[in-house]
C-alpha cells in the first residue's frame, strides 16, 4: 500500500511528487492519495502510473478552494475498466461533485468490476442517490459507503433496501452541500 497525504494542490511539493508520478510498480494493490484539493493534472499523473496489480484506489478531491480543479472528465479511463483491471475498491471521496460522478459512473463498465464504491465525504445529494439506485448492478457490490454526504433521511431509508452493505450515516443537513475535508 501507497499513502501519499498533502495539503492541497499548491502544498504538494514538486521534488518528492515528480519522483512518485515516475512509479511503476509490479505488485502495489492499493493507492491512496489524501489532500484538500487534488487538481487535475496531479490525477492524470496518477492515471499514468504503471500499476498492473492495483485492486484499490482512493483519491481524496477535495474543494475548488484548495486546488481540487478537477472534473468527471478527467476519471473517464478509470470508469472504462481498463486502466486498472485488477481494481475492486473506487474511492473518489471528499468530491465537490460527487452527484456527476454517481450519475456517470453507472453507465460505465466499471461498475460492474468493483465490489466497493467509496463517495464518501463528498456533497452526494439525493440526485446521484438516486442514479445508484436505478443501477442493477449497484447490488453485485459488497459496500457502498455514501458516509457523511448530503442525502435526506428518506433517501438513506430507500438506499438501505438495496442488496448491499450501504453506510450511509452522516453529520451534514440536507442542503448543506459541501465536502467534508478542505485542509
Amino acid at each position: 500500500m501507497l499513502l501519499v497525504r498533502g495539503g492541497d494542490e499548491r502544498h504538494i511539493y514538486s521534488e518528492p511528487w515528480e519522483k512518485f508520478i515516475a512509479l511503476r510498480h509490479e505488485h502495489l494493490k492499493a493507492l491512496i492519495v489524501e489532500t484538500g484539493g487534488l487538481g487535475r493534472s496531479k490525477i492524470a499523473q496518477i492515471l499514468s502510473l504503471q500499476l498492473p496489480a492495483l485492486e484499490h484506489l482512493e483519491l481524496w478531491l477535495g474543494s475548488d478552494e484548495y486546488g481540487g480543479n478537477s472534473s468527471i472528465d478527467d476519471f473517464m479511463l478509470i470508469f472504462s475498466g481498463d486502466l486498472f483491471p485488477k481494481l475492486t475498491y473506487l474511492g473518489l471521496r471528499n468530491s465537490e461533485y460527487s452527484d456527476s460522478i454517481a450519475t456517470t459512473l453507472v453507465n460505465f463498465p466499471i461498475i460492474n468490476t468493483i465490489k466497493v464504491l467509496d463517495l464518501s465525504f463528498g456533497n452526494l445529494g439525493d440526485d446521484g442517490a438516486e442514479a445508484l439506485l436505478n443501477c442493477p448492478a449497484v447490488n453485485q457490490l459488497d459496500i457502498l459507503n455514501l458516509y457523511d454526504s448530503c442525502l435526506t433521511e428518506e433517501m438513506v431509508g430507500r438506499l438501505k433496501l438495496l442488496d448491499v452493505e450501504v453506510i450511509a450515516d452522516t453529520e451534514k443537513e440536507p442542503g448543506d452541500r459541501y465536502c467534508s475535508v478542505s485542509e
